[in-house]
């Protein structure tokens, strides 16, 4: 491995806003509003480069599982949906932490798939950006555990939405369009980034892959509830649960409005 040292600036980083994320479980009105500012920012920034992209004429558009988890995670603190949080929180923390395993994995891939030192450091940022939020949507609310649905239907909606790209039913002119992770994964030629998958004799791996990779995601998405519930409950039980009305997004705007108006009639 060549770029072995970007390995490691990716690990420092990354441990360093985890620690971070963990520490702001008990204080949810800082944690709302560091966050809320950094998915605007996400949001803002994103649908920018996007639209420049379209400007340009350039046939690249928001795709890829981290894509599409900036633009959830951006829409859902600006909008304040609460029923999305446990989505976007999932999104951005598998998405995160695969371009950690990723990096230690490949760092090498990292390095050579950015068009420039700076596209790498944008790359490595808006991820980082990722974990961090998801982390912090661990601990902001308690989740239900029977919406576990919402982002396992999330989910597949994305896949089905890549292999339709994929399949160029969508995005014809998508210059990426046999070159995305979310299509490597569900046919299991993520295998790439460690070994050669072009022996059909290792066809088998693929499969297990797969197998092993849809496992994994369930039990993620299964295990973000679990946890959430029983992190919240031990605060709960030791009193250190505090500012839980405040919310930021538009839905608080549109609440506050409301009750306004409300307080004003009865007036």
């Amino acid at each position: 491995m060549e770029f072995w040292w970007l390995a490691l600036i990716v690990m420092a980083v990354a441990i360093g806003l985890v620690v971070a994320a963990w520490s702001l479980r008990n204080y949810r009105k800082l944690s709302m509003q560091i966050l809320f500012s950094l998915s605007l920012f996400l949001l803002v920034f994103k649908t920018v480069e996007f639209s420049s992209y379209r400007a340009a004429g350039k046939a690249l558009y928001p795709v890829e599982f981290s894509h599409i988890s900036y633009f959830v995670l951006g829409a859902t603190m600006v909008s304040g949906v609460k029923k999305f949080r446990p989505f976007a929180g999932l999104l951005s923390l598998v998405s995160g932490a695969a371009y950690v395993i990723a990096a230690i994995a490949s760092p090498d891939s990292i390095h050579n798939d950015a068009y420039s030192v700076y596209f790498m450091i944008v790359s490595i940022s808006q991820h980082m950006v990722l974990l961090f939020g998801g982390v912090v949507l661990l601990n902001l609310d308690k989740y239900r555990v029977k919406d576990v649905w919402i982002p396992i239907l999330g989910a597949t909606v994305i896949v089905v939405f890549s292999i339709l790209v994929h399949n160029r039913i969508i995005y014809k002119d998508f210059a990426k369009w046999d070159d995305m992770i979310i299509i490597d994964i569900v046919t299991g030629n993520i295998l790439k980034y460690i070994m050669p998958v072009g022996d059909t004799k290792l066809e088998w791996l693929k499969g297990l892959a797969i197998a092993v990779i849809l496992i994994i995601v369930i039990g993620v998405f299964v295990a973000y509830y679990f946890i959430n519930n029983k992190l919240y409950d031990k605060r709960a039980k030791k009193g250190l649960l505090k500012d839980e009305d405040y919310e930021l997004g538009l839905v608080a705007v549109a609440k506050y409005f409301v009750n306004k108006k409300k307080a004003a009639k009865i007036a």
